[in-house]
């Protein structure tokens, strides 16, 4: 394990930053109309997100136990490593990676989106192309690859620089959110949240109870994020201890919940919810523009552009650190070619960096078509990653029932395999075909590929192995003696 002494790394206000940023920098702005329209209604969607923070709490009190008791990055790759060896690790791993990689692109999506409302010019003239009935512009691609490089360039400075940057986006989302649910809800009328339950023409459910189900699978893709800080507790300032790391990582998970559940009631309480779900991207901004004529109006609607772009800012930033972290993770152990686990004298991930640069390269070129079979396959494979690490809880239970925990997900094991069961499910119903939760054969496709890359990743490094299990682990974990 390479954990230098770092005392003046992340601070905890910036682990809880990263993960929290992470959260709720997704769908707030952007994403509340389609929300809307898949569960067919607000109190479908502030169910699933009240349901949903309560299923993922129990899985974070997983990620607890194990980061406070393992302090090394890789997340649910390095727990998989310690309970079952390589091939859970590498499983956990790779499908983790495609879950922050999905994220990248589909950030970057979003913000020339965003840039294109805020400067037109971005999107005038004719288009360089079409694709799947999305116009791709010179110029906004230009903003992209430019926005790209520049988050490269603060990742290649090192954790330190990253963190206090993550730290700065998510401060301004909070402050502007504030201002935002203050305006909507002096807005607030009960009757706006009618009717309960109202199935769109191209919806896939006839009932409130399809509904909820439709939305409550997509909801771990925008409570994932605070798995994001076990891959950066190797960064955080040795003056921190594995208890706080772990309360944080709940925390974190709590507070975005309550966040999300804030937001929507503000921003559909505000006008009639069947009005709102056929605003344009970024509804909130929109929808501000049109509660408040003249100044403050056009004041909201620009404080909540900047709001959005923020927060795409500090998910993309802070799914950019935990993508090249946890590359460097598994080439270190030789999961995956070793190139990926190279380092700077700075600690810096290099290829991890180079990766994660390329595969954000690749959404503005397709732009907004594939923003849903993004969105799918990333709540797949975070929830496929989260039931991998609850399980490691368990048999890390029965296997080093001595080994140092700062935090315990219950004394018991019920909690465990509660988080168990309700990841497996989730699971389940995001690959029943025809289900309301079922996530569509492209995001399928998508699913199939990166496992089919990951399995030519896999079989090279076995072919070109260097390092047995028993140096893996040692190589990962230096407080044991394999």
């Amino acid at each position: 394990m390479e954990n230098n002494n770092n005392n003046s790394g992340m601070r905890l206000v910036d682990l809880f930053m990263l993960g929290f940023g992470s959260m709720i920098g997704v769908g707030w702005t952007v994403s509340l109309n389609n929300w809307f329209q898949t569960s067919g209604g607000v109190i479908g969607t502030i169910l699933a997100f009240i349901i949903g923070t309560l299923m993922v709490i129990p899985i974070g009190l997983c990620f607890a136990e194990l980061t406070g008791a393992l302090r090394v990055s890789g997340g649910t790759m390095a727990f998989g490593l310690r309970s079952k060896g390589s091939k859970l690790s590498f499983l956990g791993g790779w499908l983790n990676a495609l879950s922050y990689s999905v994220l990248l692109p589909w950030e970057m999506i979003y913000i020339g989106h965003i840039l294109g409302i805020l400067f037109p010019i971005l999107v005038s003239g004719d288009p360089i192309y079409s694709i799947l009935g999305y116009d791709v512009y010179l110029p906004q691609l230009v903003c992209g690859i430019l926005i790209t490089l520049i988050f490269a360039f603060f990742n290649f400075r090192g954790a330190d620089i990253s963190g206090k940057l993550q730290t700065f986006l998510t401060s301004a989302i909070l402050i502007i959110a504030l201002i935002l649910v203050i305006f909507g809800f002096l807005n607030f009328n009960l009757n706006n949240l009618q009717p309960i339950y109202y199935s769109a023409i191209n919806s896939d459910h006839n009932s409130f109870i399809g509904g909820l189900i439709s939305m409550l699978v997509i909801v771990p893709f925008f409570m994932a994020g605070f798995d994001t800080i076990p891959q950066a507790v190797e960064d955080a300032d040795d003056s921190i201890d594995s208890h706080q790391i772990s309360k944080v990582i709940v925390f974190t998970i709590a507070a975005a919940g309550l966040f999300y559940v804030i937001i929507v009631l503000a921003s559909a309480g505000a006008m009639p919810w069947t009005e709102f779900a056929k605003l344009d991207s970024p509804p909130l901004a929109f929808l501000f523009k049109k509660l408040y004529a003249g100044a403050l109006g056009r004041f909201l609607y620009y404080l909540t552009m900047i709001g959005a772009l923020a927060g795409l800012l500090s998910t993309y930033n802070g799914m950019f650190i935990a993508t090249s972290k946890l590359l460097q993770s598994m080439g270190k152990v030789e999961l995956i070619p070793k190139v990926f686990g190279n380092t700077n004298d700075n600690g810096v991930p290099i290829v991890g960096i180079l990766f994660s640069t390329f595969v954000t390269l690749v959404g503005p070129f397709f732009g907004t078509s594939v923003i849903d079979p993004l969105t799918n396959v990333g709540s797949l494979s975070f929830v496929i990653g989260w039931f991998i690490t609850c399980y490691s809880a368990l048999v890390l239970r029965n296997i080093e029932p001595n080994l140092d925990k700062p935090m315990k997900a219950g004394e018991n094991k019920f909690i465990i395999k509660l988080s168990m069961i309700i990841s497996f499910g989730l699971i389940v119903l995001s690959m029943i075909p025809n289900s309301p939760g079922f996530i569509g054969r492209q995001s399928m496709y998508i699913l199939v590929l990166w496992l089919l890359l990951g399995v030519i990743f896999y079989i090279y490094s076995d072919k070109n192995r260097s390092i047995s299990l028993r140096k893996r682990k040692a190589i990962m974990f230096d407080d044991i003696d394999h």
